[in-house]
């Protein structure tokens, strides 16, 4: 798990093009299940503080989150920031 500066200068990346620019990625996601899958994937892993989650986890979230559709989910960074 990356923490404090590093956690800042590596993944706060993701947060910048999503608070600018949520419908884009929301399209790009919804396009590809697999691809969401992996996004959220990566989202569990970096911010897990070393819980192992199983496959079928992650594909169970990822369904929840994706079936309801992407855009609410992006549109949460652009609330946050207030962008």
């Amino acid at each position: 798990m990356i923490v404090g500066q590093a956690y800042t200068n590596e993944d706060l990346g993701y947060a910048d093009i999503q608070k600018t620019k949520p419908l884009q990625i929301a399209h790009a996601m919804s396009d590809s299940p697999v691809g969401w899958t992996g996004w959220v994937w990566h989202i569990y892993h970096e911010l897990s503080d070393g819980y192992d989650y199983t496959p079928e986890e992650i594909i169970t979230d990822a369904f929840l989150l994706w079936i309801q559709g992407t855009y609410g989910n992006q549109r949460a960074y652009k609330e946050f920031f207030k962008v």
